[in-house]
């Protein structure tokens, strides 16, 4: 049962101690090993969006070729 006690005599419990995360004292080391990732995910991301600028490149080049081959095949058809 959950029981709500008066704000002026509640007291918060401690955080837990122990060797557990987050209170075995390696916080700082986690963080660190976090902002590392986070740069190496922000290249990756990087990296990706400028492959997707090229492939867009290319594929509105490919579109392009297509479109003109189909009319050259449409005139050769209409011509036979």
């Amino acid at each position: 049962m959950n029981v709500i006690r008066h704000p002026s005599t509640y007291t918060p419990p401690a955080l837990a101690g122990g060797s557990e995360p987050p209170h075995d004292g390696g916080m700082e080391a986690r963080v660190a090993r976090l902002e590392s990732a986070v740069e190496h995910i922000q290249g990756d991301i990087r990296d990706i969006k400028a492959d997707l600028r090229d492939l867009r490149g290319e594929i509105r080049d490919l579109r392009s070729a297509l479109a003109a081959l189909r009319d050259s095949t449409a005139r050769w058809r209409l011509r036979s």
